[in-house]
Formats: C-alpha cells, structure tokens, sequence
C-alpha cells in the first residue's frame, strides 16, 4: 500500500511539474512580435537591429539625415586670408542619392563649391576633393546635437602647399 501511495504521489508531482512547463511556456510572448523594422532591419529581443547607412528605433532614419539643412558656419582659421565677416557664411548639406550614408556638403570656406560627404555615426567626412579653382578639400564634420555641428577642414593649392586649416562651428538656420 505504501509502494502505490508513493507511485500515485510522484505521479501527480510529475503531471504537475508538466502542467507549469507547459503552462508558463505558453504564456511567453515574442519580443518581436508587433515590433515592426524599416528599410531591412531585423528584430534582435524586442530591439530592431538596423543595416549600414540607418539607425533609430524602427530604422527609419538615415544615418546622413542629422546632417542635413542649412547651417550658419563660423571659422576660426590660424592659416587663412580671410578674416572678418568672409569667416561667416552658409553651408548647406543636402542628401545626394539612394545612398543613405552620402550627402553632398555646399559653401565650405565661404566658397560656392560643393563636395561629397559620408557619414558614419556621428561624423560625416570629406575625402579630399579638388574643386574648380584647383585646390584641394577636405575634412570633417561632427554631429553635436540637432541643433549644433563642428566641422575642421583644410583647403591645399594645387600643388599640395596648405592655403587654409579651419575649425568651424555650424549653428541650424
């Protein structure tokens, strides 16, 4: 009698230990579930994981839109010929194709020259690029916040011989 009270006892701490299995794993929901990514992001644990070039919660920013808008740059240029109000001007940043991590960068060093950016993160950069008049650009530009960048550049003539090295703040206008 007591071998069966023993066998009956196990057997409904058996189904029992079942029973809670079954039951707590039905009631776990998929973190992924109503989580909805953009432009190819995947949901890794509630989160989506985006692709190269976007970032946000769903995906659904490019990583160059930051940059973009017209910003008021001020210079602050140890080599330079310009001085006064030729250190202030306008510099616009647009997006430039399909590309989400491409923009094109206008008006660096108060000049009408238009260059082309990647970013990445926080920081766009500008591969040295020759411009009409010959000479060679290039530099950086650090996101701060939405209304805030700092951008360094450095302007060679043709021959490589540094005209210009500049620190900038650019203020959203």
């Amino acid at each position: 009698m007591k071998q069966v009270k023993t066998f009956a006892l196990t057997g409904l701490i058996t189904i029992g230990a079942f029973a809670m299995i079954a039951y707590s794993s039905c009631g776990k929901k998929d973190a992924c579930e109503d989580v909805v990514c953009k432009n190819n992001g995947t949901c890794v644990d509630g989160s989506c994981k985006c692709p190269t070039g976007y970032e946000g919660v769903d995906c659904g920013q490019t990583s160059a839109a930051k940059f973009t808008g017209l910003w008021a740059a001020t210079d602050v240029c140890p080599i330079s010929t310009r001085t006064g109000t030729d250190l202030k001007y306008h510099v616009t940043i647009s997006t430039s194709n399909a590309d989400p991590m491409q923009v094109d960068v206008k008006g660096i060093g108060a000049t009408d020259y238009t260059f082309s950016a990647t970013a990445n993160g926080k920081t766009l950069t500008i591969d040295e690029q020759t411009a009409a008049d010959g000479r060679k650009y290039s530099g950086t530009i650090t996101y701060s916040n939405a209304t805030t960048l700092s951008m360094s550049f450095s302007i060679k003539d043709s021959s490589g011989t540094p005209v210009e090295a500049c620190t900038s703040t650019l203020k959203k206008s």
